[in-house]
């Protein structure tokens, strides 16, 4: 399919607050010169080969938050803050002495009431650095969490605690989160050669390019929420390259560019559940990046099964579309569902786009997978699917069976959709500017709204008890793209 030049926005935000450098969107044909002393390649250069950063997933619930990183065979206390080693032998002295990877959470900057947490670890098989280095992975799982509350952690990543990032939690009753479509990390590298040097050389200066497009779109999306987002939901496609296309099957090829995808700061505050995608789904190494709440051994692959979290009276089920065990997915759902019946909301994620409006939308993959699930959600009162693949932003229509089922109020700002029978569908649009598939020459009639201008896009998807609201903008500007949608239940 055709891929289009990529448009780079180059007004970096690296740490919020901290790091910015103004600039334009700039197309994959601009030299590198143009772009090597912006301060998101000088924060690149530092980060690039650093494989311990870590994940934020939500947790099963609300109160709970999900880490992982890795750490190296070999560690050292060698960059260690002093005041996190102080309070992790205060807060558990025999735990600390122990020396296994923790994580130090506690409340505001001064961390009261720090709660320690040795980390659940095992090898991170098949990893390995230039350096023949080896690692771990680690996951921790944080309780206990309060609303509208600021925390501070630090996690030993294998060179000694590092300094407290904040994390603030929100409120339930009411609360906002980001939907972004594919990054894809690395995927604006035109070499398809994983083996040759000149692949090596362009991947690296793809996934600085990809991370740095993904950076801007989360700091749009944060600006755009004022920072009350709540979480980030990704459609999927973390990465360009899946296991299956590295040579020998050696995942430390793709490492690269999950360090690229982990890359932008606001994750260290901004818990991201992501979706498993085609790019995904064989990669061992997915599972050792996400530590995923509730995960099931159905719809699994080499990547993970279908997870679920709540938060708030909202569902979230995260299908892996990779398997094509269709039962396997229904048992998920349905009791998941059962499970959780006093959730208000019921949103599914999947990456595919089965109601999608650019070029992957007709293949027979696509359609067939559309054939299956569209009845397992529609059993299940599924309100909103998020999807991604496309790379093309579009929204369906509310649908039943395939066709409109609610017309809704509509106005040029805003449509209504009151008490629907029926299904939305979102297909986000890049979110890294990576990659842009065209949209079908004729639109869909399931189709209510679609746009491509081959600028990354993303959602702010607002729930309360009632209604659930949907506004989509452009990166580079912050503008509207759609018009808001709402969905409201008596």
């Amino acid at each position: 399919m055709k891929k289009k030049n990529r448009i780079l926005w180059g007004s970096a935000l690296i740490m919020i607050g901290i790091i910015a450098a103004a600039g334009i969107f700039l197309s994959r044909n601009d030299s590198q010169e143009n772009r090597k002393d912006t301060g998101w390649q000088t924060y690149w250069d530092d980060v690039k080969d650093d494989w311990t950063q870590i994940s934020l997933l939500p947790g099963s619930d609300e109160s709970k938050l999900n880490f992982a990183w890795y750490t190296p065979e070999d560690t050292t206390d060698e960059e260690s803050d002093p005041d996190m080693e102080a309070l992790a032998e205060k807060t558990d002295p025999e735990a600390a002495e122990a020396k296994v990877p923790s994580l130090l959470i506690g409340e505001g900057k001064d961390m009261k009431k720090a709660k320690f947490y040795p980390a659940v670890q095992a090898p991170a098989e098949g990893v390995k650095d230039s350096r023949g280095e080896t690692y771990h992975y680690n996951y921790v799982t944080v309780s206990g969490l309060k609303e509208n509350t600021v925390y501070y952690y630090s996690y030993d990543n294998g060179k000694g605690y590092t300094e407290p990032a904040e994390y603030r939690t929100k409120g339930t009753e009411e609360f906002s989160f980001i939907f972004a479509g594919d990054p894809q990390i690395g995927s604006s590298s035109q070499v398809e050669d994983t083996g040759s040097d000149a692949f090596a050389k362009a991947q690296e200066e793809a996934v600085r390019r990809d991370a740095e497009g993904w950076n801007q779109t989360i700091q749009s999306a944060l600006e755009q929420t004022k920072g009350d987002a709540a979480f980030m939901i990704s459609a999927g496609d973390q990465i360009q390259t899946p296991q299956s296309q590295c040579p020998d099957r050696d995942v430390s090829y793709n490492e690269m560019e999950y360090t690229g995808y982990l890359s932008p700061q606001a994750l260290r505050s901004l818990p991201a559940a992501v979706s498993v995608g085609n790019h995904d789904g064989d990669n061992t190494n997915f599972s050792y990046h996400f530590h995923m709440p509730n995960q099931s051994s159905m719809g699994k692959t080499a990547a993970a099964g279908d997870y679920y979290f709540t938060y708030g009276k909202a569902l979230f089920l995260m299908i892996n579309a990779q398997s094509d065990n269709m039962e396997e997915h229904r048992q998920f759902i349905e009791e998941t569902v059962s499970r959780n019946e006093d959730c208000r909301w019921r949103i599914v994620i999947l990456h595919q786009d089965i109601y999608g409006s650019a070029l992957h939308s007709n293949e027979p993959e696509i359609l067939m997978l559309r054939e299956q699930m569209t009845p397992i959600l529609e059993e299940n009162d599924i309100d909103l699917v998020l999807s991604g693949h496309d790379h093309a932003y579009s929204r369906s229509r509310m649908l039943k069976e395939g066709k409109e089922s609610d017309q809704g109020t509509e106005t040029e700002q805003r449509i209504i959709y009151q008490n629907p029978a029926g299904i939305l569908y979102l297909t986000g649009g890049s979110s890294s500017g990576s990659k842009y598939y065209d949209l079908t020459e004729k639109q869909q009639s399931y189709i209510a709204a679609r746009w491509q201008e081959n600028v990354p896009t993303y959602s702010i998807i607002k729930v309360s008890g009632n209604s659930l609201t949907i506004n989509t903008y452009q990166t580079d500007h912050g503008e509207k793209i759609d018009q808001e949608v709402v969905i409201e239940k008596e």
